[in-house]
C-alpha cells in the first residue's frame, strides 16, 4: 500500500474517528500533489488541521511545517501500540535513516503535538509508516 492508497482507505483505519466532522482530506506527495501545492491550499484556508503522517522523523517534519496556529492533532494510534508495532528492524532503520536530517529541526519545534510525538519517537528510536497503522485497534 502506498501513502496515496492509505489516504484513500482512511475510513478503514478503525482508530481514526472523523464520523461527526466535516473533513477535507488532502494528499501530499508525488509530483502531482507536491508540498508546494498542498502548502498553498493549506495557507489559503482557515480550517483547523489534523495531520496523518508517518510516525518517523520525516513524517513529524512534515507536520512541523504546517501552520502552527492551526495544527490541532497528529493522527496516530495509541502510543503503546505504536511502540510495540515499531519495535523491529525496519522501524529502527526508519528512525536511524531520518533522524540525522530531521532531529535538530524537531528538537527546536514549538508545536506542542509535534513535541509530544517527537519525545515518544526518540524514546523508542523506531518509526512506523502510515500503511502499517492500518492494523491498529480502536
Amino acid at each position: 500500500m502506498t501513502s496515496r492508497q492509505a489516504l484513500k482507505a482512511i475510513h478503514a483505519y478503525r482508530w481514526i474517528d472523523v464520523s461527526s466532522k466535516g473533513v477535507l482530506y488532502v494528499f501530499r506527495g508525488d509530483n502531482k500533489f507536491s508540498a508546494v501545492h498542498v502548502g498553498a491550499l493549506l495557507h489559503a484556508r482557515p480550517d483547523p488541521l489534523w495531520a496523518f503522517v508517518d510516525f518517523d522523523p520525516a513524517g513529524l517534519g512534515i507536520a512541523n511545517g504546517l501552520p502552527v496556529d492551526r495544527l490541532q492533532k497528529l493522527l496516530f494510534p495509541a502510543w503503546e501500540w505504536l511502540a510495540s508495532a515499531s519495535a523491529n528492524q525496519r522501524g529502527r532503520e526508519l528512525f536511524a535513516q531520518q533522524e540525522p536530517q530531521w532531529g535538530a529541526t524537531l528538537d527546536r519545534s514549538t508545536t506542542r503535538v509535534v513535541q509530544v510525538a517527537w519525545k515518544a519517537l526518540k524514546e523508542g528510536r523506531a518509526g512506523l509508516t502510515q500503511e502499517r497503522m492500518l492494523t491498529a485497534p480502536e
